[in-house]
C-alpha cells in the first residue's frame, strides 16, 4: 500500500494516493494500529488534504497556479489541529512526535492559506477592469485580518510553557509580526 501511494503521488493522482493512504491508516501490523506520526506519515496525510479538491473543482486540471483549493487548506488545518489535541505534550516523553512539532506546519499551512486566499483576490481584480480601490482596500483588509488572527493565536501559544522556547514557532511569531506591519 505505501508503495501504491508513493507511486501515485509522483504521478499527480491524489485522489488514488489519498485512498491509498486511508487504507493504511486502517491496516494493522500484529494487532496495532499503524502509528501516523512516525516516518513523516503524518506530513503525507497533511499534503494529500491540502491537494483534496471540491467536488465542482474535481473535473478541472490541476494549474501550477492553484494547487491547492479553500477546502484544501481548511481540511489540513483540522488534520493538524486533530493531531495536537490527539497527541499532547508529554514530560516523560520529551522526544516524543507530539504538539510541538505539529504547531509549526499548522501555523506555515493557515499563513499559505491566507497568502492564497489574497493572491486570488488580487488576480481577480487584476482581470476585473471594474475593480474600484474600494475593492482593493477590502482585499487587504482581509489579509490583515487574516494575519492578526495568526499573530494572536502564535502570541498565546508561544506564552506558556514547552512553546515559550520552541524556536521555529518563535521566528513564525517573528515573520508574522513583520507581515502584519508591512500591511
Amino acid at each position: 500500500l505505501s508503495t501504491i501511494m508513493h507511486r501515485c503521488l509522483l504521478e499527480g493522482d491524489y485522489q488514488r494516493a489519498s485512498r491509498a493512504w486511508g487504507m493504511i491508516l486502517r491496516t494493522e501490523a500484529h494487532g496495532t494500529p499503524i502509528e501516523p506520526r512516525y516516518n513523516g506519515l503524518w506530513g503525507l496525510g497533511a499534503e494529500l488534504l491540502l491537494r483534496r479538491r471540491s467536488g465542482d473543482e474535481q473535473d478541472r486540471p490541476l494549474s501550477d497556479e492553484y494547487q491547492y483549493s479553500e477546502d484544501g487548506f481548511q481540511l489540513a488545518k483540522d488534520y493538524y489541529e486533530r493531531l495536537i489535541l490527539q497527541y499532547p505534550v508529554r514530560n516523560f516523553q520529551p522526544h516524543a512526535i507530539d504538539a510541538t512539532i505539529f504547531y509549526p506546519p499548522l501555523f506555515s499551512v493557515w499563513i499559505m492559506q491566507v497568502l492564497e486566499r489574497s493572491r486570488r483576490e488580487r488576480r481577480r481584480l487584476t482581470d476585473d477592469e471594474a475593480a474600484t480601490s474600494e475593492d482593493r482596500h477590502k482585499m487587504q483588509q482581509e489579509e490583515l485580518a487574516g494575519a492578526r488572527e495568526i499573530c494572536r493565536r502564535l502570541e498565546e501559544l508561544v506564552q506558556s510553557p514547552p512553546y515559550d522556547k520552541n524556536a521555529q514557532l518563535l521566528v513564525l511569531r517573528g515573520h508574522a509580526g513583520l507581515w502584519v506591519s508591512d500591511l
